[in-house]
């Protein structure tokens, strides 16, 4: 019988368009997958990331994680692109070629990382599987943007797509999307939370006066947060002892804190543990988004018990049940939402019974073990 020494090592190289200390949903998943692939023996991984913010060139983490980062400058819509006069991105692009790996993986349509995956991948006859975390073309107030991002779907995207053995989605949403683009395959693997138990336990402990509603991921007009602080200062007119919390960073930040109010908190960018902390010092978590594809935080809202409200895009409504395990709301409805906050507000019984609900569902549904398996189940198939 063949033991673990006998098999043979597989080779992953995971090219994502960000990786950490960079911070974000996408960071979150590849970081996660890439620590509990890590602890299956037969499975040797490689990120390699573009080097912003600036670390450390090269690091091992978890079980033997290699990390490789290359120089990169962001010129435009948040896509790194790679510093190709630099001898140092060259120095790593040799290291990706010398690990020889079995298979490359992609994540995003739009960045560059991933027409970088596929070429590398094609070029030295590697197989390629792509993973797409977004449910619609880009979301932005600029029209040329906009324009511009649906005729790359269209022509490159597509492309792209075509070449890979397999398209991985985060949710059925996603995969509704990539085929609108064309794409012939693509198989559903809800992503996994770390669900601590002691989390629980911290939660119940809480006593505070005030109703904490908060706001965790980028600060982009597309994330929709400023619909949410005009909803709270409308609530904040009826309801008194109440604070907003918002936790993260990006382009529309300036604009966001041009409102002016004692109880809007602007926390800026927290790693992993400070953002479960401040979940457990929240009662309502609020995702006013007008884009997903199955949103890292309202996961990790659900997962430590915190009643969600969060709007109906992307793969949303895959997690979020209406009055069972959150509430969902119309992107940009700003009555909705305000309606929908003092519910909870008025209802101590409803927060809580939605919580328990949401942690229970979450706990049942989202894992890492079950996701790195049914990934395991693509590698074995893509090299029959």
């Amino acid at each position: 019988m063949m033991n673990s020494k006998d098999k043979k090592i597989k080779k992953i190289l995971i090219v994502p368009g960000f990786y950490l200390p960079h911070i974000g949903g996408l960071e979150k998943y590849v970081d996660m997958f890439s620590k509990y692939l890590s602890k299956r023996e037969e499975y040797e991984i490689t990120i390699f990331a573009p080097n912003i913010p600036k670390s450390e060139e090269y690091e091992i983490k978890y079980t033997d994680v290699k990390i490789i980062r290359y120089p990169a400058t962001v010129f435009f819509i948040r896509n790194p692109v790679p510093n190709f006069w630099s001898s140092v991105f060259w120095t790593q692009i040799k290291k990706m070629i010398d690990l020889n790996p079995d298979i490359v993986i992609s994540h995003t349509r739009f960045y560059f990382s991933t027409f970088l995956a596929c070429v590398f991948a094609k070029l030295f006859g590697k197989k390629f599987i792509h993973v797409e975390h977004g449910s619609r073309h880009k979301a932005t107030k600029n029209m040329l943007i906009r324009i511009g991002a649906e005729c790359y779907d269209h022509i490159i995207s597509i492309l792209l797509l075509r070449s890979s053995a397999d398209n991985i989605t985060i949710s059925r949403a996603n995969s509704r999307f990539l085929k609108h683009l064309g794409a012939k395959k693509s198989t559903v693997i809800y992503a996994g939370i770390e669900v601590k138990d002691s989390m629980e336990c911290q939660r119940d402990k809480l006593n505070q006066k005030d109703i904490i509603i908060t706001y965790v991921g980028r600060l982009l007009y597309e994330k929709g947060v400023h619909d949410l602080i005009y909803s709270f200062l409308k609530i904040k007119e009826k309801q008194k002892n109440l604070k907003l919390l918002i936790v993260g960073a990006g382009d529309y930040e300036k604009t966001l804190k041009e409102t002016k109010d004692k109880d809007i908190i602007f926390l800026g960018k927290k790693n992993g543990d400070e953002v479960m902390e401040i979940l457990l010092n929240s009662d309502i978590f609020v995702n006013p988004s007008y884009s997903e594809g199955l949103p890292t935080s309202v996961l990790e809202a659900m997962s430590v018990g915190v009643p969600t409200i969060a709007t109906d895009v992307g793969g949303t409504m895959e997690v979020v049940k209406d009055y069972e395990t959150g509430f969902l709301i119309e992107p940009k409805n700003t009555k909705q939402l305000e309606e929908r906050i003092l519910e909870l507000i008025s209802n101590p019984q409803l927060r809580e019974d939605i919580g328990r609900n949401a942690r229970l569902y979450v706990k049942e549904n989202f894992s890492w073990e079950k996701c790195v398996n049914e990934y395991i189940k693509i590698f074995n198939e893509i090299e029959k």
